[in-house]
């Protein structure tokens, strides 16, 4: 039964070959592209690269899955996967980006009820909206000539970069967050940049599909997307604009 299974499975593969080779030299960009992603970039920075995508090409579908668990592309035909943070070896292809750093950010009747930090090290006095997923880092900050380590607490973690975006609006402390997803809270006046010449690690997302002899032109579409908004010089303050 194993080996009847594997024969199937390399023919499958091979007719899928043929037919993205078939597209490929037509130059044809259609059809579904099934893409997975976690609910924080599927909310954040994915919609921004499927407007460009969907835009550029009529005859693309989108089919998204937008689910907290690691999947298994093969298994569930997924297209192109969008994850965040380091990946673990795999036989996946991976494109990386860098979209920017994390800040410090909290409102301003925050700030004014609980005093401005000063150093990194005051940080330590204050409700800080932790994002569950680092729970037990130390938080890692630089002003380009220091570094400083710092451990968050508070009463509020969640596992999702816009609810704390929410609840730092309405003053419940300062939140970890990128700074790119704070941009219009800023210019409202929603939020301020906490201790504004220290930042954090970058963030970084990865690109992620099967290894394959022909990537069909859909994946190709979706990867030149993501890296006009993605891979620029000022891929943060593109991603704030359409944000």
């Amino acid at each position: 039964g194993e080996v009847y299974f594997r024969r199937c499975l390399g023919a499958l593969e091979e007719l899928q070959v043929a037919e993205n080779k078939l597209v490929t030299e037509r130059g044809e960009t259609k059809g579904v592209l099934r893409l997975t992603a976690p609910v924080e970039l599927g909310r954040s920075v994915l919609p921004p690269v499927l407007d460009v995508l969907m835009n550029r090409h009529p005859a693309i579908a989108i089919d998204l899955v937008i689910t907290s668990r690691l999947t298994d592309l093969v298994a569930e035909n997924i297209d192109v996967a969008v994850r965040a943070g380091p990946l673990k070896d795999s036989g996946l292809i991976a494109r990386r980006f860098v979209l920017g750093q994390f800040g410090l950010w909290a409102s301003p009747g925050y700030l004014k009820k609980n005093s401005v930090p000063r150093n990194p090290h005051e940080l330590k006095g204050h409700d800080c909206l932790r994002f569950t997923p680092f729970t037990g880092r130390k938080l890692q900050l630089s002003n380009g000539r220091e570094r400083a380590q710092v451990t968050l607490a508070g009463r509020i973690a969640a596992d999702d970069f816009e609810t704390l975006r929410a609840l730092a609006v309405l003053g419940w402390g300062i939140a970890l967050l990128p700074s790119f997803l704070c941009a219009e809270e800023v210019k409202e006046q929603k939020l301020v940049a906490v201790l504004p010449n220290w930042r954090g690690e970058s963030v970084s997302i990865s690109v992620v599909y099967p290894a394959q002899r022909f990537v069909s032109p859909k994946i190709r579409a979706f990867i030149t997307a993501a890296e006009e908004l993605w891979n620029a010089k000022d891929a943060e303050a593109k991603l704030a604009h359409h944000l």
